[in-house]
């Protein structure tokens, strides 16, 4: 069952993400309520599947600083919190995408020049 993988997969990266924004307000000294930070993690979920700007480059960091200011957060440790979090969650991947992009070019070649699938 290849899908079961895939789904353990999916949750298990929400869920570091989660941690991953968890760790950057403890970092800049918050003391967060997790429950709010649930809450404010999936508000910003959701502004960064609205197609304005790629990843919602922008709406998700004042959304998020938003929401956490309003549960409880100072507004400076939000903002710092949020800007280290996309920092991981949203740049460092980059860098890490177009390495898997070239070693892929490197061992299969140009995307033009791999089979179909079902050989058609």
């Amino acid at each position: 069952a290849r899908w079961w993988k895939a789904l353990t997969m999916a949750v298990l990266n929400w869920m570091l993400d989660y941690l991953t924004l968890v760790v950057a307000l403890v970092a800049v000294g918050a003391k967060p309520r997790v429950s709010l930070v649930l809450l404010a993690f999936g508000a910003s979920a959701v502004l960064g599947m609205i197609p304005i700007t790629p990843g919602g480059l922008g709406f998700v960091e004042v959304g998020l600083t938003g929401i956490l200011t309003v549960s409880g957060i100072p507004a400076d440790s939000a903002a710092l919190a949020t800007l280290t979090y996309r920092l991981f969650q949203f740049w460092l991947p980059i860098p890490a995408g177009l390495l898997a992009y070239m070693l892929f070019r490197r061992r299969y070649g140009k995307l033009s020049e791999l089979p179909l699938a079902g050989g058609v």
